[in-house]
């Protein structure tokens, strides 16, 4: 049976903590801690959680880990928290993306869960049109400890598969995704309080002119929205940072600045 693993291990081992010399830790043990809990099966689907690289489907919400994984009975994604009492992931029962092989970036922002959904492609495949990207937006009850989709989600982010997509949200409530389709960067967004997202764009530097195996990630910080990408493609070569200030035209964007280039350094591997 295929079944998700959740792993997590702490280790510290010759840290020096308030000042202390190196020397006064001599002959003192490594601490160490390890917790391993099996999650349910993902039979029926590519992955348990359907995240790769730069996504993450996990969140930390009202005391609890949430999850938005693979529920081998219904065959689709439903949202899951984690039970420290009794030592699994408990099936909420709520669901998200009906459908199997798709990939999810989650984003709880302390009023309301964002999961944003897309059919993959598989490493070196072009991204192909025909499969809508969804955001799911979500209310959260503490009393019941429970999600519920709010009306008029989810809504089409685009029609394309992609290897991913990834979402976050700016200082006035406005949602950032970014994904590689056609060898380029796209970035698309939905204003706050707001069900309809803005015609995606191609990011407009050369720089973001990239390979079919190539992907992307937003990050927000500082009043700002800051992109980063990788690009295998030669003379371009590296990982490149770009930046959006709140409050500017959708389309003005920052000149890239290289975070990384150079020496065949660049990959689809990013985590932000």
């Amino acid at each position: 049976m295929l079944v998700a693993t959740i792993f997590a291990a702490a280790m510290s081992s010759g840290v020096v903590a308030g000042g202390a010399s190196p020397a006064a830790f001599n002959g003192m043990a490594p601490e160490q801690a390890r917790l391993q809990v099996e999650g349910p099966s993902f039979q029926g689907t590519v992955a348990p959680t359907g995240t790769k690289r730069a996504e993450s489907v996990v969140w930390w919400n009202d005391g609890s880990w949430w999850a938005d994984m693979w529920d081998a009975h219904s065959q689709d994604f439903h949202i899951f928290r984690f039970s420290a009492s009794a030592h699994r992931w408990m099936d909420t029962k709520t669901a998200v993306d009906r459908r199997d092989n798709t990939g999810a970036d989650a984003l709880w922002d302390g009023a309301h869960l964002y999961i944003a959904t897309h059919k993959r492609v598989r490493d070196m495949e072009r991204a192909v049109g025909g499969s809508a990207s969804y955001l799911f937006r979500f209310s959260y009850s503490h009393s019941k400890h429970r999600y519920t989709l709010d009306d008029g989600f989810p809504t089409a982010i685009n029609h394309y598969r992609t290897e991913t997509l990834v979402i976050d949200e700016d200082t006035t409530g406005r949602l950032w995704a970014t994904w590689q389709q056609d060898s380029a960067i796209y970035v698309a967004s939905m204003p706050a309080n707001s069900r309809t997202w803005r015609p995606p764009f191609r990011l407009p530097f050369p720089q973001a002119a990239v390979t079919v195996d190539d992907v992307s990630s937003v990050v927000a910080f500082s009043g700002r929205i800051g992109l980063l990408w990788s690009n295998q493609a030669a003379g371009e070569d590296g990982f490149w940072f770009s930046i959006h200030r709140v409050g500017a035209s959708e389309k003005t964007w920052e000149p890239p600045e290289a975070a990384l280039a150079g020496g065949r350094e660049a990959d689809d591997h990013i985590n932000l």
